[in-house]
């Protein structure tokens, strides 16, 4: 559903658990606040700065919830890397969208995308 004029407000919070940091969308209410999204991403030493799951609810995609949580840890750590062709469509749709605006390196023989907190 797409938000024209009564966008709802959210914020993104973090916490690290594990060797896992958690990014979570929070739909900002007058007198319960909601979790409507959140982003994980590994930190263990090989698969440090992987993306390993993505989710917005159903009713706030497509108005830019998921991009603002990878563009939040983008900020924090630097850089993003995916798996490319084992993400869903929308996850990849973002990282495509993400490309645009910042810089970008595939390693095409492992099918990894990284993105840097750089803008191109």
């Amino acid at each position: 559903m797409k938000f024209k004029h009564n966008k709802p407000k959210v914020k993104v919070t973090s916490e690290f658990k594990g060797e896992v940091w958690h990014f979570r969308l929070i739909k900002v209410n007058r007198y319960k606040n909601s979790e409507i999204g959140k982003l994980e991403i590994d930190f263990a030493r090989e698969k440090k700065y992987f993306v390993i799951s993505s989710h917005v609810d159903t009713i706030y995609r497509n108005n830019g919830f998921g991009k603002l949580l990878y563009v939040k840890a983008l900020k924090k750590f630097g850089k993003l890397k995916t798996d490319y062709f084992e993400a869903s469509e929308d996850a990849q749709r973002v990282w495509i969208s993400l490309c645009k605006k910042y810089k970008s390196k595939k390693f095409f023989f492992y099918g990894t995308l990284t993105l840097y907190n750089k803008l191109k």
